[in-house]
Parts: structure tokens; sequence; C-alpha cells
């Protein structure tokens, strides 16, 4: 039974789901015209799983409108985004944590307006970055404000080409943000994400040659700490969404 309204949508991999508050998620489904999509329910707190609840649906294939259809019609107030990256900086090393202020993307972005031209400003909201930033340096996280997010197509990783040409522009790449930001824009809903720096990009000078293994290697450790800042997120969140300094 679902016990609380819902109020902050979260997307995220699947290892959060072996922490608290999550480990004991209501789980119901909402259908969308993009899909059914799973929703974990934990108090105010709502969780999709980006790669869904194996974790085997490739970047390439996340049904992202679905996403934030189905948090948008459950109700939520915005939603956060947590994200694991490569560093397109040398000093923006592994373990490292950064809330972006800003995100650009290579490709088209998804969208919701196929069928007319609609145009939105993407912009990450000020007062969620905010309150994510203050929470994960209580945290001891030490992460760093502010920042360009650069979103690859997947599921390959980026060439060391396209590293070099995109760490002139931005801090960190992914392959997922960029739409989940434009579609929330999109839907009215304020967004901002927290990202763990897992890996050093392709070809970094003083980087290392990139596996899959070490991409990997942290997602669990990591997985606590979001979990932890997602439970003192719902005991705030009317400061989430409208505190401004």
């Amino acid at each position: 039974m679902i016990e609380r309204e819902p109020v902050l949508g979260l997307i995220a991999g699947t290892n959060i789901m072996r922490e608290a508050p999550f480990v004991a998620a209501v789980e119901t489904a909402v259908h969308t015209p993009y899909g059914e999509v799973r929703l974990q329910h934990a108090g105010p707190l709502v969780l999709v799983l980006r790669h869904g609840m194996d974790g085997d649906t490739p970047p390439h294939r996340i049904p992202h409108r679905a996403h934030v259809t189905a948090l948008r019609r459950i109700g939520v107030r915005g939603v956060v985004s947590f994200c694991s990256v490569g560093s397109l900086r040398t000093d923006l090393r592994p373990g490292a944590f950064v809330v972006p202020a800003d995100f650009g993307q290579l490709g088209a972005p998804q969208t919701f307006f196929s069928d007319r031209a609609v145009h939105v400003t993407p912009t990450l909201s000020e007062p969620l970055r905010t309150r994510l930033l203050r929470l994960a340096q209580e945290e001891g996280l030490a992460p760093r404000d502010g920042g360009v997010y650069w979103q690859t197509k997947g599921p390959r990783l980026e060439t060391a080409a396209e590293v070099r040409l995109l760490s002139t522009f931005g801090d960190i790449v992914g392959m997922t943000f960029a739409d989940e930001a434009t579609l929330c824009v999109e839907a009215n809903l304020p967004v901002a994400a927290l990202c763990s720096v897992d890996n050093m990009a392709h070809g970094l000078p003083g980087g290392e040659a990139l596996t899959s293994a070490d991409i990997l290697s942290r997602k669990q450790d990591t997985a606590r700490r979001w979990a932890a800042i997602a439970t003192r997120l719902a005991k705030g969140l009317d400061r989430a969404f409208g505190e401004t300094g």
C-alpha cells in the first residue's frame, strides 16, 4: 500500500534498490503512450530505474519519454537524476561528485513535440540544484558546484577525438541526463542532477584505458550515498522547491 502522496521523482540505476528506503518500496505500474513504467514508491519519493528492473536496458533504448510522462502523471513536483559519469577534466578524478549547472548533447534530443514546433529553454532548477549541493556537502562528498554535463549516444563509450572536443566545453560526460532534463523541462517539471565521477573519459591525459569493470566497481558505494541524500531530500522538500540561496 502507498502511504504518502508522491512529491519528488528520482531517476537512477538499479543498485539503489539495495539501499534504504528503497528496499521496502511499493511498486506500481503506470501506462503511458510510450509504454508501461514500473515505479518504486518510498514515502514521498518515487523512483524510476532508468535501465529497467534488471538493469539491462542499454542507454540508447531507455524510454525517457515514458519515464517522465509516468512521473508527471502521478503528480511529482520535480525530478532529481542520479548519474554515473566520466570526467572530462584532469582535476576531476574518480570518486568526485558534481552538481551540474548546465548540459549539452551530441545528437538530437528527445522531445514530446514531434508534431508541432514548441520551443522551450532547457534550464536546470536552481532551487533544487542548490538543495542537492548542500545535502551532498553535508554528506561529506565535497561536490563540485556547477559545470557542464555532455550527453553522447550509447552504448559505446566516447572516442578519444570526441573527448577532446567535449572537454573544450564540458566537465563530465554521460549517456542519459540531457534527454531526461530536456523532457522534464518540456513537462514543466523542475529538474537537477547529482553526478558521480566513476572514470576518466577515454583518452584524457592522465587517464587509463576504460573497461566496463572500471565503471561498475564504484556503483554500489555510490548508490549508498545517493540513497542517503534522497532520504534527506524527502525530509526537506519544501526547501528543495522553494529555497534559492
